[in-house]
């Protein structure tokens, strides 16, 4: 690219002889003053020390996204910038300690009486360019102006809503649906968790006011209605390791909720409260559903369900092959597709098959005619690999060999996980190395964190900018953090250029989010759910402890139960094992 000084020499101070280009969202009628239009996209736009911008608000936006270059030349050797943002009559919010690079910087939205609103953007640094040695422009510049976008940081980027039709056909279709599984649940209640399964990944997102309808949000509330009528058969018998598992899950959501206290953007705590919310509540409704019932099918049911679902979203997965995967991997000189099938991305996708797999691997150990598992293991494990997800092939290996040596090779039980002890304690001290920015080479090796200059990574960063960033934040609010869901929305501001996403790690996310309160709510869910199934001698009690072992693991180097389409089917057979471990 072309650097921004130098298209000066072309198209003069202000230029009339180059077509005028302007930030994206942001079109000429808009720029209210400060703002120099560029020649082309990799000059645009140059801000003064002030610039104001009057655009129009979409009515379910809560965060205005600033994105920004800044040159190295334009701040003082040794020195940061800042930028100040007003929205119309709201309060000025300043982005701190900003170094060179590409920063997405967001801004909460307040209330509007009107759609329309004066954007005001303060720089604290100009430059000459004439001074630092680029042709003779003597104006004041500060940064690059690269675009402007619209977010809701409940249901994700802001869209052109449904058509009418469309919407009222999918309601329709989620009344149908609704309808049939509370019959359904009524009449078998394991039918439910089974459904519960199988509709874990496919969310059918429809828009409703500032949140999202899906199926499995529906499905839940179907089970738990036609569970209702049944449920004093569930009475008896109640397991208390189960109950200790829900409780710590109540406290995460209470400290997410405690969170609001430090949040800027208040709609993301909110978003995770109720996140987690729904995935104590499908852990209820799942433990349940198999209780009311106290059917011997319960591993013939789950079985049916884990090999369906797995089957259909293997086969999306693997279509991508053909059809065009969301991310790649550049391996040996070649450029090879990353699947995720109906999952946010590959990393989630291994994560999804790993909770589903193992439980399919135990049944395939100690069931009669395993033909079908063994096919089904097969397909999901090719799926499993061609993600080319570090962390969520590692962990999946992990969970093989432990359910495999738990069923079929006891007497090394006792060594192996010890072994996995070892391991899991090793690897998170040295990521927590990471963390405090005391890092080595072999963990640098071990987690892909970048050394030496930061690049920008589309939007997604390196482990050590984003464990860094989660560093910086958590030492701002030790306690309580910076408020649930605002990792993404805070840590440009920590000195990770152009980065919006989440932390690359459970345990390192809850510091920032939910301080040292959310890292202790979340250990205590850990620990309960391996307490759960602990010495249970059960085929799925036995899987389920490599799975949660294995997705704790997991979750030093990613956050996979951030996406609830990972978070839904864990939750599920947490429920499911817990309740068949009570009827043993």
């Amino acid at each position: 690219m072309v650097p921004p000084l130098l298209l000066l020499l072309f198209c003069g101070t202000i230029s009339h002889a180059c077509a005028d280009v302007y930030p994206s969202g942001v079109d000429s009628h808009a720029i209210v003053s400060g703002v120099y239009p560029g020649s082309d996209v990799g000059s645009c736009c140059w801000l003064k020390r002030t610039a104001r911008i009057m655009v129009a608000v979409p009515a379910n936006a809560d965060t205005l996204v600033v994105t920004i270059f800044i040159p190295a030349y334009s701040i003082p050797s040794g020195q940061t910038e800042a930028v100040q943002a007003q929205i119309a009559s709201g309060p000025t919010i300043t982005a701190c300690c900003l170094g060179a690079g590409i920063h997405e910087l967001a801004f909460p939205v307040p209330q509007l009486k009107k759609r329309s609103a004066l954007i005001t953007l303060r720089i604290s640094h100009t430059f000459v360019p004439a001074q630092v040695g680029f042709v003779s422009d003597t104006r004041q510049l500060s940064v690059l102006l690269r675009g402007i976008e619209w977010r809701n940081t409940i249901g994700g980027a802001v869209t052109t809503p449904l058509d009418p039709g469309i919407a009222r056909a999918l309601i329709g279709l989620y009344a149908l649906i609704f309808i049939v599984v509370v019959f359904g649940t009524f009449r078998r209640p394991i039918l439910g968790a089974a459904l519960l399964i199988v509709s874990s990944p496919f969310a059918l997102y429809v828009p409703l006011g500032n949140t999202t309808l899906t199926l499995p949000k529906v499905i839940v509330i179907a089970v738990a209605l036609g569970l209702l009528p049944r449920l004093k058969a569930a009475q008896s018998g109640a397991h208390s390791r189960a109950a200790t598992l829900l409780v710590a899950q109540g406290l995460v959501a209470l400290v997410v909720l405690a969170s609001l206290h430090n949040a800027t953007f208040h709609a993301p705590v909110w978003r995770e409260f109720f996140k987690e919310v729904q995935y104590g509540a499908t852990a209820l409704v799942a433990y349940l559903a198999i209780r009311v019932e106290r059917s011997q099918n319960a591993v013939v049911w789950t079985r049916v369900a884990l090999e369906s679902v797995m089957v259909l979203v293997s086969i999306a997965a693997l279509v991508q092959e053909r059809a065009g995967a969301p991310m790649g991997v550049y391996l040996a000189g070649h450029s090879l597709a990353r699947i995720a099938g109906p999952l946010e991305g590959p990393n989630q996708l291994a994560a999804f098959l790993g909770v589903a797999l193992i439980p399919v691997l135990a049944f395939a150990l100690t069931q009669r005619r395993p033909q079908i598992d063994i096919a089904v293991l097969a397909f999901g494990f090719v799926a499993a690999l061609l993600t080319f997800s570090r962390g969520g092939v590692t962990a999946l290996l992990v969970a093989i060999v432990l359910t495999f040596v738990a069923l079929r090779a006891v007497r090394f039980k006792r060594i192996a996980y010890t072994l996995f002890g070892i391991i899991f304690a090793a690897a998170f001290l040295l990521a927590c190395f990471e963390f405090a920015g005391m890092g080595s080479s072999l963990g640098r090796v071990a987690f892909g964190a970048a050394g030496g200059s930061e690049t920008f990574n589309g939007g997604l960063g390196t482990r050590a900018q984003l464990w860094h960033g989660a560093y910086v934040l958590w030492r701002s609010h030790p306690w309580l953090g910076v408020g649930a869901g605002n990792y993404e929305l805070e840590v440009s501001r920590t000195g990770a250029p152009g980065v919006r996403t989440h932390a690359n790690s459970a345990y390192f996310q809850a510091l920032a989010e939910e301080g040292i309160l959310g890292f202790i709510a979340l250990f205590l869910v850990a620990f309960a759910s391996v307490r759960l199934f602990a010495g249970g001698n059960g085929v799925l009690s036995v899987a389920m402890l490599a799975v949660v072992l294995a997705l704790w693991f997991h979750q030093i180097t990613d956050y996979v139960t951030f996406y609830p389409k990972v978070g839904v089917l864990l939750w599920t057979m947490l429920g499911i094992g817990a309740a068949t471990r009570a009827e043993n």
